[in-house]
């Protein structure tokens, strides 16, 4: 849409006890478009998100997302800002119905409880867990239980979504559905997504582009298809002459 903010940042820095997590970070997400974010292990992906969702503050540096000013504003206000974010460990309430969780998200970004049934009915078909709605959340399988956290997002309506490990613990036809759904629905609402996740098969596939980052800095940006072939990217990866990052998918898995 027109009228979807992007969001903007610049020389973002986050130090924690003289350890730079992330290091003078400057980045583009453009609205509508799924970017995806790698790296290996301790690179500051998950401390980018952090600061992205305001639950930790940037040493320094701004984070503008379309014309409000989001670095040191709480969770709460960026999420009413329309920024909302997954958790690599699910965040339910265990003892409400699957259907109840995605309905709380709702009201809690202020509709009534009519409309908050109605947001809770169109995401679960969006993320396809008619099966499970009226289950406890505590008792889900571990992909739904995965889904219904983009659901519960979703009910919120954001202009941009942080999907921090979406498909971790999926097997693959679950991984593949999970894909194109939020595919569909990025396209279809016109969201940015930054897509973190271990599997590169599976963000190569979801990102018009690639950022990567190394030692909390980004070391590369670019298409699926140049990230492949960058030798600083192989190199930051697996420290040898391999040309093909793809090969080895299940790198890059936290940060």
């Amino acid at each position: 849409p027109a009228d979807a903010p992007q969001l903007v940042t610049h020389n973002l820095t986050r130090k924690f006890d003289g350890l730079t997590a992330v290091d003078n970070v400057s980045l583009t997400v453009l609205p509508g478009r799924i970017t995806g974010l790698i790296g290996p292990n301790g690179a500051g992906k998950s401390t980018l998100v952090n600061l992205l969702s305001g639950h930790i503050s940037p040493t320094s540096g701004d984070i503008q997302f379309g014309d409000v000013a989001l670095a040191g504003r709480s969770a709460e206000a960026i999420a009413r800002a329309g920024l909302a974010r997954t958790f690599q460990n699910n965040r339910l309430f265990d003892q409400l119905t699957l259907r109840e969780n995605i309905a709380v998200a709702a009201i809690g970004m202020g509709l009534t409880r009519r409309e908050a049934a109605a947001r809770a009915e169109r995401e679960i078909l969006a993320m396809n867990l008619t099966a499970d709605a009226e289950r406890l959340a505590g008792t889900l399988p571990y992909g739904a239980r995965k889904r219904l956290d983009i659901a519960r997002c979703l009910a919120g309506e954001p202009k941009l979504l942080l999907l921090d490990e979406p498909a971790a613990g999926m097997n693959p036809d679950e991984t593949a559905d999970l894909g194109d759904r939020i595919a569909a629905i990025a396209a279809a609402r016109g969201i940015a997504v930054v897509l973190i996740d271990h599997d590169l098969e599976f963000v190569n596939r979801l990102s018009s582009e690639i950022v990567v980052m190394n030692r909390g800095a980004i070391l590369a940006r670019g298409t699926p298809a140049e990230i492949r072939k960058n030798p600083d990217v192989i190199e930051a990866y697996i420290g040898t002459g391999e040309t093909d990052v793809p090969s080895l998918p299940t790198i890059g898995v936290s940060a």
